[in-house]
């Protein structure tokens, strides 16, 4: 307009109006603008607050997808928290001195012996003693003592894969071994003697011929005694022996293996006349 400047001359245009008589009725394009109006302002309003309520707001993923991140995280701290295989264990080969065996034959017609075995095991760090039970004998009555208390020892009998689990790297497939718990452990150039007491009953080792009876067995061990049963004498021995008298009058025959392998002793003996 003529005489206005500053802002008032840069105002924006009036809005036209139209006057309407109170108690006329409004036209409906004008109601139908008013709504119009109203409904967008809304949608921008919430628009605008949308906006502000995700700012900083962290979306969670779907549940199934959260269900999967959940079995990974489970998956990745088992395998963190497993233990790793330790490495099995390297026995060093059992190793004894000072053996000695004393064989004392029972009635002939149970094809019984007892068997007395003394040994030292000189394993250093050794936990037990492994006595194998010769395959084809039929192992019983078995006791283990320590020789230095005369206090008894545990033992079982186990097979070769537990003999080869628990200490005895060579163990043979397919044989049987006493398993003995030893008093202490032996120490680095130390000892543990113990006697082993078991009666085998093997009648290919010891039977009849006629009214001889038969010892024929093959011995590794250095230092041997064979006792004959009550009222019997040799007649035969395959092998340099003495023979001595028992103090209970049984007849013992003993020997010393030199050989470098296992000694097959045939003895032969017959029930005294009287």
């Amino acid at each position: 307009r003529p005489g206005l400047s500053g802002a008032a001359a840069t105002a924006a245009p009036p809005v036209p109006t139209r006057r309407v008589a109170i108690g006329a009725s409004v036209p409906r394009t004008l109601t139908h603008a008013a709504d119009a109006r109203s409904r967008a302002m809304s949608a921008a309003r919430e628009r605008s607050m949308s906006a502000q309520d995700s700012i900083g707001r962290f979306d969670f993923p779907r549940p199934i997808y959260f269900s999967r991140l959940l079995v990974v995280f489970w998956i990745i701290a088992a395998i963190a928290g497993r233990p790793e295989a330790s490495p099995a264990r390297v026995f060093p080969p059992q190793t004894q001195a000072d053996e000695y065996t004393r064989y004392e034959l029972l009635a002939p017609d149970t094809f019984q012996f007892r068997i007395v075995y003394d040994v030292t095991a000189t394993t250093p760090g050794a936990l037990f003693y492994f006595n194998p039970i010769r395959k084809g004998s039929e192992a019983s009555r078995e006791s283990v003592a320590d020789r230095a208390t005369g206090e008894p020892l545990k033992f079982e009998v186990v097979s070769d894969e537990e003999a080869r689990r628990t200490g005895l790297a060579d163990a043979d497939a397919g044989t049987r071994y006493i398993r003995i718990a030893l008093a202490r452990p032996v120490p680095p150039g130390g000892q543990a003697r113990i006697r082993i007491d078991k009666t085998y009953r093997d009648p290919k080792s010891y039977f009849r011929e006629g009214d001889i009876i038969v010892f024929d067995r093959s011995l590794g061990i250095r230092r041997n005694t064979v006792v004959l049963p009550a009222g019997f004498e040799v007649v035969g021995c395959n092998v340099p022996s003495q023979v001595l008298t028992e103090p209970d009058g049984r007849i013992a025959v003993s020997f010393v293996n030199s050989y470098p392998d296992p000694a097959r002793l045939v003895l032969r003996a017959r029930r005294l006349e009287r």
